[in-house]
């Protein structure tokens, strides 16, 4: 058995205060971490939450130990799947500028007996996940907010994942942003992706992370017009590098939670809201058929 921990070391522009605060501040942990309720950031207090959009997942948490901008450590457990617990320590180091951020996950080999979902391999990837959601956060352009969904669809993940990125599948489901919507490209690990209109106009993004059946990350770049891609000039650099994910988690239930963000300005929110909306309820009822 693999009982070394989960190590990963991220580097960000932005200040050590700055990520301390998205670290340990519940209000900037709910949009790009979990939602949790009962969190104080004081040593011995314990805090809980659920994946995002289900109530499958039971996370409990122990802090352990608060040295300000420097060291946050707590424990990680699944008290519904397995009386074992893990250690999550988050340390935090000054470059210059910018902050160099080790994520260490210890003690994985505990929860052993509760299955393939709470592996080494499963947690490093969902970390992963985890990463680029912070960094996004931080990097977000000034002035954009985060839309975000949550659909329980009676369906596996390997059914769903097919519908939204297969080209009829994708065609069908986002009907109502644009009746004639299409996506091109590779959906793979860095990847580029035309998602465009009947008229040949839209956007094109990379695949910033990819993990099949569970989760992928777009990072939009730019605009599309008469299917050919377009400089980043000054109107775009507002959006551009903005992020949109998709994250399918297993409810328990024979089904699924399909977790969506998306990035968006203030002047399109109501009209992506809608669409949005619409569009997930249209991926829900075809995987249910």
């Amino acid at each position: 058995m693999d009982n070394a921990p989960v190590i990963l070391t991220m580097h960000f522009d932005a200040p050590v205060s700055k990520v301390w605060k998205a670290l340990t501040n519940k209000e900037q942990m709910k949009e790009w971490y979990f939602d949790v309720q009962d969190y104080e950031l004081e040593p011995g207090k314990e805090f809980h939450f659920y994946e995002p959009g289900g109530t499958s997942y039971l996370h409990q948490c122990r802090i352990l130990e608060v040295i300000p901008e420097k060291r946050f450590s707590h424990t990680w457990a699944y008290p519904k799947f397995s009386s074992g617990e893990t250690t999550l320590t988050w340390d935090l180091e000054a470059e210059g500028n910018g902050t160099k951020l080790t994520l260490t996950h210890a003690g994985i080999e505990n929860l052993a007996a509760a299955g393939e979902a709470f592996s080494k391999a499963s947690f490093t990837e969902g970390w992963k996940g985890f990463e680029l959601g912070l960094r996004h956060f931080l990097d977000r352009p000034e002035g954009l907010g985060t839309l975000k969904f949550n659909v329980n669809i009676n369906s596996t993940p390997e059914k769903i994942w097919s519908l939204m990125w297969d080209k009829a599948g994708y065609s069908q489901w986002t009907k109502p942003f644009n009746p004639g919507s299409s996506i091109s490209g590779k959906i793979e690990q860095g990847g580029r992706v035309h998602f465009l209109s009947a008229e040949g106009d839209g956007m094109y993004s990379d695949v910033d992370t990819y993990v099949p059946n569970f989760y992928i990350a777009f990072k939009h770049i730019g605009n599309i017009k008469d299917f050919k891609e377009q400089p980043v000039d000054e109107d775009t650099k507002k959006w551009s590098g903005c992020i949109e994910t998709y994250t399918l988690y297993p409810n328990g239930k024979g089904g699924s939670t399909l977790n969506v963000k998306v990035d968006v300005g203030p002047a399109h929110y109501d009209m992506m809201n809608e669409a949005f909306t619409k569009s997930l309820q249209a991926l829900k009822e075809m995987a249910e058929q």
